[in-house]
């Protein structure tokens, strides 16, 4: 009972301390990471390369020939590897919510094509499994130069994910789930994030990878990350990383609902829709945002940017109902809310990260007589109360059905709702 008790204030101890992001910006050491792993200034180092954040970032070098030896490749030994990370824990830490790993990695278009045409650097992740040797849920991004000033982003072998075309530290990053059932795959989505932070391309795997299947009750929490399958020489065997991290993800949905009332009314107060991004996507997202009015129809719609942290006001009468389809101002509906990494209202596309908030404008009823006891309209005085919007379940249909409404709202009255900056409050 003596060592249960150790073990499970051990695991406690380990779940804490994953709650927390377990974060490595090279600002003060190079963590768990392998000795050739070197932490330089901004600007210093063999690249010269301005950090992604901060004041420091690492430079990666490469053991020429050691990948082939370890996997067991006959000589001559053409590929080698370079450093790795545990995300600073001294055992993997148990499973106790979905998470993210990533990694930033500066990229330069003018990368000389690799041996063979191929990748020229291979970006490999696992999360920590409970199965001894089963590496199914491990994942690879494959930066692969075309000699044209691009490099294309595979995913394991599969067509590519993302094109990239500007030099700069782009963020690779892995999600780890469970599915419904212990026996069911685990699901990783694969993300790239451009410098500014927008999703450029995404992309679903699953754990069943050769050296699985990685089943999701063997799933445990942050694995390792590895800078691998890299042809001697290549891009003068030094590459920059920076931000590294490994995080929880926020649970909850992408979906939000809400309703107005008394909108577009003379003497009543304007309504504001808030919306804050929780940071926790790692990077942009969009309010996809779709208005309807009581006879649930769409009146306009469109996706505002929230940036990491920020917080974007909308009005209600000037931003989400001044150009409705019909003509017609609206004065009471809902107010939908895909938290979407999509700038197209038309295509959302649902990704965990912002919040929604909405004031709400209450009239009262005027009694006027035994025959007509109540007018049915609200009337002044008004109270102004606000409220969290709903937390919903977004099916694919909905999420399509809203696409496509857009599309055709769009086609017909060529308005969408306004987006108010973000340094703008109502």
């Amino acid at each position: 009972m003596k060592h249960f008790a150790l073990l499970a204030s051990l695991l406690l101890l380990t779940a804490a301390a994953f709650a927390q992001p377990a974060f490595q910006g090279f600002e003060t050491n190079t963590g768990d990471w392998s000795p050739i792993t070197i932490r330089v200034p901004s600007g210093g180092g063999v690249l010269h390369l301005t950090a992604a954040s901060g004041n420091y970032y690492a430079e990666v070098h490469n053991i020429d020939g050691d990948y082939s030896l370890s996997e067991g490749y006959p000589p001559p030994y053409l590929f080698g590897d370079s450093g790795y990370s545990y995300f600073g824990y001294a055992t993997q830490p148990p499973y106790i919510g979905d998470f993210s790993q990533s990694i930033k990695m500066y990229i330069d278009i003018t990368w000389p094509m690799a041996l063979y045409g191929g990748p020229g650097v291979w970006i490999d992740e696992s999360p920590g499994f409970d199965a001894s040797g089963n590496y199914g849920a491990e994942h690879n991004f494959r930066l692969t130069p075309t000699g044209s000033n691009t490099v294309d982003v595979f995913v394991d072998g599969n067509p590519s994910i993302a094109t990239i075309a500007t030099s700069g530290w782009y963020n690779f990053q892995m999600t780890f789930q469970k599915g419904t059932h212990p026996t069911d795959l685990v699901i990783t989505n694969m993300n790239v994030f451009d410098p500014g932070g927008h999703l450029i391309g995404t992309t679903t795997v699953l754990g069943n990878s050769p050296a699985g299947p990685q089943l999701s009750g063997d799933l445990l929490g942050p694995g390792y990350v590895w800078i691998t399958v890299w042809p001697n020489g290549w891009a003068g065997d030094v590459l920059g990383i920076d931000d590294v991290r490994a995080d929880l993800l926020t649970s909850g949905t992408p979906y939000f609902v809400n309703y107005y009332s008394n909108a577009n009314t003379a003497a009543a107060p304007d309504a504001t829709v808030r919306i804050v991004n929780d940071g926790s996507s790692g990077g942009n997202l969009y309010a996809a945002i779709y208005v309807l009015n009581d006879s649930e129809e769409l009146q306009e719609c469109c996706a505002c940017l929230v940036t990491p942290d920020g917080v974007l006001s909308e009005s209600v009468n000037k931003n989400l109902t001044a150009n409705p389809l019909t003509g017609i101002l609206p004065t009471r509906g809902v107010i939908k809310v895909i938290s979407s990494s999509s700038s197209d209202p038309t295509a959302p596309a649902p990704t965990i990260g912002l919040r929604a908030w909405g004031t709400h404008i209450h009239g009262t009823k005027v009694t006027l007589s035994p025959g007509n006891p109540v007018n049915p309209a609200s009337t002044g005085p008004y109270f102004v109360t606000e409220s969290k919007a709903a937390d919903s379940n977004l099916g694919a249909s909905e999420a399509s059905t809203l696409g496509t409404l857009c599309y055709y709202d769009g086609k017909l009255s060529g308005n969408q709702c306004t987006c108010q900056p973000e340094d703008n409050d109502y």
